[in-house]
């Protein structure tokens, strides 16, 4: 239990945090008013609450809430109440006032609050006693009860012996729920509590005019197919923006803005993710959304070259990614990459990120917590930005369709677009469709008008799914339009039909093989003619990887040919002018040169204990602080790594100075 302040105590407290209220008053404690005087104005008929003073409430005068007079306050109590005269003085609403009632003759104390609410205390009660006796009434027999209950409310059934008012009694409501209840709220026409919830509930479902109105403000794409029959109850609706048809398990998935089922499986990065991407982008313009060069199969979720920092957002499901997480942080810790990470979990990441900020969204889903951890980001990387994801949210979510769309079978595959078959693709259309998704669509055969079912990338990477109208072919024509489609194919069998393999062979590798007709129609070839192709249109030209080798690695100058990115190419360092043969990615990843590794390491010093280390690889194994922190804390761009301060050590002397 707090320790009571005492007076002087509570006026030294006031003193701070009210320099201009002077207590005239006895102070008794924290709610009992207490009068005091202002310093700016000498108003000091005045009572305030003590704590209300220390929470910051002034001087009601200053203000314009001045305290009413006596006069006033008896005026507008002969407005509520003509039988009261007030005797005592009005000093505020929750100080006792002396009255007297003309009717009981009874004086009395009470607060003006609870005068204007009930009067007279004395004969509010007597008021509240002859209510209660007309409710219960002159004693009956439990045959009446049950005839009067025929009456008012033929739906109940009585099952238990009636005794008095008070005690509940057993019923059998209309809809077969057993319940019990006060005799008077079953005369009131009561009825069980299933029926009373359902009809509470009925009262409180929206109409389906305004829960569309709400929907249109959280996801405008969304039109409904079925009748709205309450928050809690299943919905059909249809996806304006990829054409998905589907049912929601409660109709409040869409009011809380879930995404349908088709945009879920077509976006590949959380709507965080996204949301930092649309605020950086208007600072950065080159800032990048899946870095992934010199990661291998890793990316970075946000990476912004300008200041060489990317940014990580770690939601509930990268709990069981610890090393997945720590090989992403050598890798920028190679490149000289500042991350930050903004993390959604409660555990610690500080062997993860060089810094980390945590959030709160990933368990509210709200708003304002990822705002707030935005703003904080924002804050680090020194940006002013107006921050409202609530109001942004239509346009977060377009930024990201809209590179759906440039990669989509309309933007990409023009010629095979013409072929979409829209009466029997419902509302999703070709701009909406990757051209590697691996869904199936109809297709409209251009020979003999017929639709046909076909996968998005089968069509796109040529291997051969077309209409079964070469059914109808004889064998010359079958030949003859294979020879067009890939003269580098010989038949070696016969058409029988558009489901039967026909052995076939490469002129190029001089493999065997066996495909299905339509297949070959579309120029199908060999795996190892596929493998050439697909190598090729992947590969650089000489050219454009000298332009990265450039920006990159601009230590390094090519000497040889430029073959594929795992084909070893003749490179020479400018600092050291030695010549050897590299992987085009190491070079790209900015590799180290043999001989210009064989500098000797600098020996590091901690201050605070006076112990040296050969490196600072050796400081980071030895005491478990990032070789990144200390070496920044050793080139003065901060001030402690691992709360120690850190400095370099050279033939007795420091080269960096830490602050």
């Amino acid at each position: 239990m707090a320790k009571k302040k005492t007076h002087e105590e509570f006026v030294a407290e006031l003193k701070i945090k009210a320099p201009d209220i002077e207590v005239i008053g006895e102070y008794i404690n924290a709610v009992t008013p207490i009068r005091c005087r202002c310093k700016i104005c000498g108003y000091d008929d005045w009572y305030p609450i003590p704590n209300s003073l220390l929470r910051g409430h002034g001087c009601p005068e200053c203000a314009g809430n001045k305290t009413k007079t006596t006069e006033e306050f008896k005026e507008e109590i002969h407005k509520l109440w003509p039988n009261i005269r007030i005797l005592g003085e009005y000093k505020g609403s929750n100080v006792a006032i002396d009255y007297i009632c003309d009717v009981c003759k009874t004086p009395d104390s009470r607060t003006p609050t609870a005068i204007k609410k009930g009067g007279c205390k004395v004969c509010s009660r007597k008021k509240a006693d002859v209510k209660r006796k007309q409710a219960f009434g002159t004693p009956i027999s439990d045959a009446d009860f049950k005839n009067r209950m025929r009456h008012v409310n033929p739906n109940i059934k009585i099952i238990s012996t009636f005794s008095n008012m008070k005690d509940s009694v057993e019923f059998i409501c209309e809809c077969g729920n057993r319940d019990t209840l006060k005799p008077q709220k079953l005369l009131n026409g009561s009825l069980c509590k299933k029926c009373r919830n359902k009809k509470l509930r009925r009262e409180r479902i929206k109409s389906e005019d305004t829960y569309v109105a709400e929907l249109k403000k959280v996801n405008p794409n969304i039109v409904l197919l079925s009748e709205y029959k309450g928050s809690s109850k299943p919905i059909k609706y249809r996806c304006t923006a990829c054409g998905t048809e589907g049912t929601k398990k409660t109709a409040r998935e869409l009011l809380q803005g879930i995404r349908c089922s088709g945009c879920t499986k077509r976006m590949t990065s959380s709507f965080p993710e996204q949301a930092i991407f649309f605020y950086l982008k208007k600072h950065y313009v080159n800032a990048m959304n899946k870095y992934k060069e010199g990661f291998g199969r890793q990316e970075l979720d946000i990476y912004i070259p300008d200041i060489s920092t990317g940014i990580e957002y770690d939601g509930r499901l990268h709990k069981n990614q610890i090393e997945s997480e720590r090989k992403k942080y050598k890798l920028c810790q190679d490149r000289g990459i500042i991350l930050i990470r903004v993390r959604a979990l409660e555990i610690e990441a500080s062997d993860r990120a060089d810094i980390i900020i945590k959030t709160q969204y990933g368990y509210t889903k709200k708003f304002k917590d990822l705002d707030e951890s935005i703003i904080e980001l924002f804050k680090l990387l020194k940006i002013h930005e107006d921050i409202n994801t609530e109001r942004d949210r239509i346009s977060i979510q377009e930024q990201y369709f809209k590179g759906i769309r440039e990669n989509s079978v309309a933007a990409r595959y023009p010629d095979i677009a013409k072929e979409w078959y829209q009466p029997m693709n419902g509302n999703i259309t070709p701009d909406m469709v990757a051209a590697q998704s691996n869904d199936p669509y109809y297709w409209l055969c251009p020979k003999c008008n017929k639709p046909y079912l076909a996968i998005v990338s089968n069509k796109t990477k040529g291997y051969g799914h077309r209409c079964s109208c070469i059914a109808d072919m004889t064998n010359e024509e079958f030949k003859a339009e294979v020879a067009k489609a890939n003269p580098n194919v010989e038949l070696r069998g016969e058409l029988i039909d558009s489901e039967t393999c026909i052995e076939w062979r490469c002129k190029i590798h001089n493999t065997i093989n066996h495909s299905r007709p339509k297949s070959l129609l579309a120029g199908c070839g060999c795996q190892e003619c596929r493998n050439d192709k697909l190598s090729q249109d992947r590969r650089k030209t000489q050219e454009i990887f000298i332009e990265e080798v450039a920006k990159k690695n601009p230590d390094v100058i090519i000497l040889g040919e430029y073959k594929g990115d795992n084909v070893d190419i003749l490179c020479k360092h400018k600092s050291c002018g030695h010549v050897l043969p590299r992987k085009p990615r190491s070079i790209l990843n900015g590799f180290a040169c043999p001989e210009c590794s064989k500098v000797k390491s600098k020996k590091v010093v901690c201050l605070d204990d006076g112990r040296i280390y050969n490196s600072i690889h050796q400081a980071e194994v030895k005491t478990g602080i990032s070789h990144a922190l200390i070496s920044r804390c050793c080139n003065g761009k901060a001030k402690t790594a691992g709360k120690k301060r850190w400095m370099f050590v050279e033939d007795g002397s420091t080269s960096g100075t830490c602050l």
